[in-house]
């Protein structure tokens, strides 16, 4: 039998020190643009470990993705040890992509996901 993650279904979790809602996702299923609120993603690789975690503002838009590894594209990706990135990225009131910066990890990105990474 297969388990709910491998069916693409979604587990949620709620953290009451921080009311924040985490989700996790698997297979080939993407993060969505929009989310709950104040919520975070990860999403699950082939590996069984985070390649990526995707950050909601209030408004329940997508404002991060800190991914684990280059994608297989190191070129594009030449940061930290192993490819670690962030994609910032800054949406329109509607929740279309105006940009996607990619940027090396800060010293408090580093700390707060040290598990994924």
């Amino acid at each position: 039998r297969r388990t709910p993650e491998q069916l693409g279904h979604k587990r949620v979790a709620k953290n009451n020190k921080t009311d924040i809602i985490k989700t996790t996702i698997s297979g080939h299923n993407s993060s969505p643009i929009r989310s709950k609120p104040n919520s975070v993603t990860d999403h699950i690789g082939r590996n069984g470990r985070v390649d990526k975690r995707s950050f909601y503002d209030s408004n329940g838009f997508k404002i991060k993705d800190i991914h684990a590894n280059a994608h297989g594209n190191p070129k594009r990706h030449p940061y930290g040890i192993h490819g670690e990135h962030v994609h910032d990225y800054k949406l329109d009131k509607s929740g279309n992509l105006i940009s996607n910066t990619r940027r090396e990890l800060n010293q408090k990105e580093r700390r707060e996901n040290g598990d994924m990474l």
